[in-house]
């Protein structure tokens, strides 16, 4: 736990008992009257009323704010108390109240003391005295609030048992002890033991009757989270919400705080619409409460920002970025998560030039920060330089952090995590090769999940081989960490086990991609479509691939009413429509799966539409032009407005590319085919060598080659082509007509003594693939 998220749980614990404290003391000037007649000795009426003078004296004073008279006044009264002997009632009585004093003063050596010296006179009428509970509590306060947390345990626990004896049903009541003694536990990190001690607080007799309740939902849904049970977290924060409102009470650092915390769980569990309305509350708060902590205020305008961002709410997102970065803005840029927030929601609104000089700006306030870690701010830098597409800044960084690692200057605990952070820029840059050499020094064990950035690690050593097309060796990858990552979230095992399905499916290992897929059907616990309909289209893909249209299409028909026109316009499942118009084409349809692309097209537009999402859909349209309804005009059409668009994805761009080289082939135009084939190949990314298209292209562009006579080119291009086939696990027929078809195409220039060498070493690299 944080210092500051301990703070907060104190402060929210403590706020109960000041409150508590000022409720009883309001009733002092009539309890000290009935309590000092009745203790009261024969011919001490003088010093009674010197007493009683004393103690009211001292709590007006600090009521008015005059700390210093107050003392003097709850110290006079222990003296007064003292001239009759430490028999005398009114001593403890008054030892207490300065111990009160002293806490609330925070001034807790002094409180300490005061508590001890009560429980050293109570103490004569036994261990099981009642009237040892308070200073018991007190006692115990004071010495968790010093860091004393062990020997603080120890009156709390002799105060609990008190109480049981004798069925005490007095303020502290055993619920608030057992409250205290759960935040000592969770501050002493035994999270597991508080957790039970909480639960023992709610399920407490007397429970209903605590006006605090909702110290015990925040204190259970923090450990919820701490669990990875954001479902069970959201519950406990709604919950203390709902006590809190129900009992009146007026506190905006607690309700705000509450709120952030439920707006994050939310967010996380996919539930946008309830966490949107609880960051305009969460606006609301901020706007009417100027005495929040910077703290509390600055958590709550990140979250409702975030959250606005998210919801499409772009406009008031940066807004409240703005006034976040005013209260606090190396706190903005100490974590990824913010910076890239921040800059997403810019990107949104088209404003890239402010995008790029936010993650700039964030790198300089990196820079000013010190840690023991060093590398840590360099990796971070290097990631927000790739951001501001500045490749070589993210280069030089990585390499120093890189030296660092290497030369022992960064903690032996995260020398795992700032390797794979490492490897994950080269990864970021296009230098898979390199990260997995980076990935491979580090090895991996159960215990390096513990860490804060473990899942982002396992995502970009799964996300390089997939890239590297190796397949196996990611299936591998995932099947090693999946037993482990019970320990982060149910969101993590769920996009694990989807990841694992999709690597199985690209290996063609069928039958482990349908029960990864199904594996993550069951275990989804939340109400996020995403989550929902992922597993469906993933074995919608896997079904079609075996030419089983109908139970794809049954799973896809599922998504879709999972998510709706949402697959249009959300990048998140744009997949769907993807499976959609394969389906569609493979049952030749051609006239539905153009219909499908059209309405995504339509979808983006207007002006509110995503560009990225247009130029898809647009490739998609004359794909389906070309291929299905032979039509290269108008699929050049389609072709030509993707590649006019600045924000075409790149693999949009190489498609449109190879879509019109192959068009321009069909209206007999070769040189210009020629020439539209190279850019493709030129431009050609990484992440389609799965699917085959880099290899269409080469395997095209050599045939075409041999028919101009370009022979070079052609052996060139088929070398290529070789290449992309290792990157496969191909089936031997598939092997074997690629095989047949270089023999046919190139065997008349193997008896040329100007190509024959070249040739004959492409046959034997063409032999190695069987």
């Amino acid at each position: 736990m944080e210092k500051w998220q301990f703070e907060e749980q104190k402060r929210l614990l403590m706020f109960g008992w000041n409150r508590q404290a000022t409720i009883f003391s309001s009733l002092v000037a009539a309890s000290f009257w009935i309590q000092c007649c009745f203790f009261a000795l024969p011919g001490s009426c003088s010093d009674l009323s010197l007493w009683i003078k004393a103690m009211k004296q001292a709590q007006t004073s600090e009521e008015e704010g005059n700390v210093l008279e107050a003392e003097k006044q709850y110290r006079q009264a222990v003296a007064i108390a003292l001239e009759d002997g430490q028999d005398d009632p009114r001593y403890s009585e008054s030892l207490h109240h300065l111990g009160d004093f002293y806490r609330r003063k925070e001034q807790w050596g002094l409180a300490e003391k005061c508590y001890e010296q009560e429980l050293s006179v109570v103490s004569s009428m036994g261990e099981s005295y009642i009237g040892r509970v308070r200073p018991l509590f007190g006692l115990g306060v004071a010495l968790s609030e010093q860091g004393q947390l062990d020997k603080a345990e120890i009156p709390l626990k002799s105060a609990l048992q008190i109480i049981d004896e004798h069925k005490y049903d007095e303020d502290p009541g055993r619920h608030t002890i057992m409250m205290y003694l759960a935040s000592i536990r969770t501050a002493r990190g035994d999270h597991e033991a508080s957790f039970h001690t909480l639960n023992d607080a709610i399920n407490e007799p007397s429970w209903s009757k605590f006006p605090d309740k909702h110290f015990a939902h925040e204190s259970l849904a923090r450990l919820y989270q701490n669990k990875g049970n954001i479902k069970q977290a959201s519950e406990q924060y709604a919950l203390a919400l709902r006590d809190l409102h129900l009992h009146a009470i007026a506190d905006a650092s607690l309700e705000c705080h509450i709120f952030t915390e439920l707006t994050t769980c939310l967010v996380k569990m996919g539930h946008l619409k309830e966490a949107e309305n609880c960051a305009d509350r969460l606006k609301q708060l901020i706007a009417l409460s100027p005495s929040l902590s910077k703290q509390c205020r600055f958590d709550a305008l990140r979250v409702a920002a975030t959250t606005f961002s998210k919801t499409g709410r772009c406009d008031d997102a940066e807004s409240l970025f703005k006034e976040a970065e005013q209260v606090d803005i190396q706190a903005l840029c100490r974590t990824d998560d913010n910076i890239c927030a921040r800059a997403n929601n810019l990107k949104q609104l088209h404003r890239n030039e402010d995008a790029k000089s936010w993650y700039l700006r964030a790198i300089r306030c990196l820079s000013e920060m010190d840690c023991p870690d060093r590398a840590i701010f360099l990796v971070r830098s290097a990631n927000l330089s790739v951001e501001a597409g500045q490749p070589m800044a993210a280069l030089r960084y990585g390499e120093q952090a890189k030296a660092l690692v290497f030369q022992g200057k960064v903690p032996e605990k995260a020398k795992f995590v700032r390797t794979c952070e490492i490897a994950g820029i080269l990864k970021r840059l296009g230098k898979i090769d390199e990260a997995e050499t980076v990935f491979k020094t580090a090895e991996f064990s159960d215990r390096d999940l513990s860490y804060p950035d473990a899942w982002s690690i396992i995502v970009d050593r799964g996300d390089n081989l997939i890239m590297l097309s190796r397949f196996r060796e990611a299936d591998n990858w995932y099947s090693l960490v999946l037993p482990a990552v019970s320990r982060l979230t149910p969101s993590h095992r769920f996009e694990l086990l989807q990841r694992l399905g999709d690597v199985c499916r690209y290996e063609c290992n069928y039958n482990k991609a349908v029960q990864s897929y199904k594996d993550a059907l069951a275990c989804t616990t939340s109400s996020n479509p995403l989550e929902a309909a992922a597993p469906r289209v993933g074995l919608a893909f896997v079904y079609l691939s075996q030419s089983n249209y109908a139970e794809s299409e049954s799973q896809l028909k599922e998504a879709v009413n999972l998510v709706g026109d949402r697959r249009f316009c959300d990048p998140s499942y744009v997949f769907i429509s993807d499976c959609l118009i394969q389906l569609y084409r493979s049952q030749g349809k051609p006239e539905k799966a153009k219909e499908e692309a059209l309405h995504g097209v339509a979808a983006n537009s207007h002006k509110a539409g995503n560009a990225t999402l247009l130029t898809r859909y647009m490739t998609l349209a004359g794909q389906i032009s070309l291929y299905d309804q032979k039509n290269p005009a108008e699929a050049l059409s389609w072709f030509q407005k993707v590649l006019d668009s600045p924000e075409a994805r790149p693999t949009d761009s190489f498609l449109s590319r190879l879509g019109t080289a192959q068009a321009q082939v069909q209206q007999g135009n070769t040189l210009e085919a020629r020439t539209s084939y190279e850019k493709a190949l030129d431009s050609a990314p990484l992440d389609l060598r799965h699917d085959g298209w880099e290899l269409s292209a080469c395997r095209e562009l050599a045939a075409l080659d041999l028919s101009l006579h370009n022979y070079d080119d052609a052996i060139k291009y088929y070398n290529r082509a070789i290449e992309q086939f290792s990157y496969f696990h191909p089936p031997t027929k598939a092997v074997g007509d690629f095989t047949q078809e270089v023999r046919s195409k190139l065997d008349k220039l193997a008896h040329n003594p100007k190509y024959s060498a070249k040739v004959h070493r492409l046959y034997t690299e063409l032999a190695q693939l069987h």
